[in-house]
């Protein structure tokens, strides 16, 4: 009977160990995954910024090389391609700004809890600050997605001019 008691517990110890081991392999593999969508949002800031700026001046290049006589040709779309570009870049830098004071917010947060736990008194109104926090993050998302938009009515209003024009 202690032999059959003794065998559970092994059996019972080796289950605890597996099922450590596979909630630290998720672990592990989630802290991959935050790594690889932390790069996917950098590079799409980057990403809008470069297309957004390079649309600009190619386009303002292109159409001072192509077109000698403005008074032939209606700018109207060639405009509306411009300010969508240039809107696309002061969104992107405002969500840049937006995210800065996210973060800045989680920071305070996490090192005000820290702390409590620490047994020090808080210092922060860590509900406001959560409201806040999420608030810009909010922002952030949707200047990002206006931006991404704005892009890519700016491209497609380009291309329509210079086949209207060619």
């Amino acid at each position: 009977m202690a032999k059959v008691k003794e065998l559970e517990s092994v059996e019972k110890e080796e289950e605890l160990k597996k099922k450590e081991r596979h909630i630290r392999k998720l672990e592990e593999y989630a802290e991959k995954t935050q790594k690889a969508i932390d790069y996917s949002v950098e590079r799409f800031d980057i990403l809008i910024i470069s297309l957004s700026t390079s649309g600009l001046v190619l386009s303002i290049g292109f159409v001072k090389n192509i077109f000698t006589d403005f008074s032939k040709i209606d700018t109207q779309l060639l405009k509306i391609s411009w300010l969508l570009f240039t809107l696309s870049l002061i969104m992107n830098l405002v969500s840049q700004i937006s995210g800065y004071y996210a973060n800045k917010f989680d920071l305070d947060i996490t090192n005000d809890i820290i702390n409590v736990k620490n047994g020090k008194v808080g210092k922060i109104n860590q509900k406001r600050s959560d409201c806040i926090m999420s608030v810009l993050n909010n922002c952030t998302q949707i200047l990002n997605g206006l931006s991404l938009l704005s892009l890519i009515s700016a491209i497609l209003i380009l291309v329509i001019f210079i086949s209207n024009n060619f």
